[in-house]
């Protein structure tokens, strides 16, 4: 995970240094509240609603009351002072994510599907494990042996091979559902599939960012933190932001 010493910042593939730097601190609030309230909370509501049963409001209850307290933190927070905190807050969302929209797909098949069969549930999370298998060694195997002649065209190529494999298990998930599913509603089949695809979203997010903050804490000599300008810090004074 470490970068060897001998090689310099200009040296660096264009990926690489991506992964290197912070989220702008002007677009912490609207980015967050956007994950949050429209990535998170819309598909757990739609999944709730499919449910017949809402005792899984507990259970769920406290991964969203995690996520949602600590996003309101960094929106009332000084962005230029959590920047570390982001990215690791980015990367727990991802993972609380995927926990939630996993039992949630689980809990539709179930209780609102009556879908009982074994077979069902081990082809489906097959699909599921093998897709996030996928993602995270994407995640890892990319910054791993940086070489510093790589082509735009070859990261394309390999993008395009990883893509080709999300898009193909989640649908191996939902076909195999139809096929041994004995309730044929098409509307919960929809549910599932978004909440497949948000899921993998999720482990993307989670894949993603929590490999950005510690290579990032082991790179720390090609980090800069974000500062803002004289107009933008005499704003965030004049709305009683400290920076110290």
């Amino acid at each position: 995970m470490k970068i060897k010493s001998d090689i310099q910042y200009k040296q660096l593939p264009s990926f690489v240094i991506e992964q290197l730097r912070f989220v702008y601190p002007e677009d912490v609030k609207w980015g967050l509240a956007t994950f949050v309230l429209v990535l998170y909370d819309i598909p757990l509501g739609v999944s709730f609603i499919a449910l017949p049963k809402m005792e899984l409001v507990w259970l769920i209850m406290p991964l969203a009351l995690i996520l949602h307290i600590w996003c309101l933190r960094l929106m009332i927070k000084n962005p230029y002072s959590t920047q570390f905190e982001v990215i690791k807050f980015i990367g727990v969302y991802g993972v609380i994510g995927a926990i939630t929209l996993f039992i949630m797909l689980q809990a539709i098949s179930y209780f609102t599907m009556n879908i009982h069969s074994i077979m069902y549930y081990v082809l489906l999370n097959l699909a599921i494990l093998v897709s996030s298998y996928i993602i995270i060694r994407y995640q890892i195997v990319k910054y791993k042996d940086i070489h510093l002649k790589i082509e735009q065209k070859e990261e394309k190529k390999e993008m395009l091979k990883y893509n080709t494999a999300l898009t193909v298990f989640p649908a191996l998930g939902l076909v195999f559902g139809g096929l041994v599913g004995k309730t044929e509603i098409l509307k919960y089949y929809v549910v599932i599939g978004l909440n497949i695809l948000f899921m993998l979203l999720f482990i993307y997010f989670a894949a993603k960012f929590i490999h950005r903050y510690f290579f990032m804490k082991a790179n720390m000599r090609f980090v800069s933190y974000e500062e803002p300008t004289k107009k933008e810090k005499k704003k965030l004074i004049e709305k009683g932001v400290e920076f110290k």
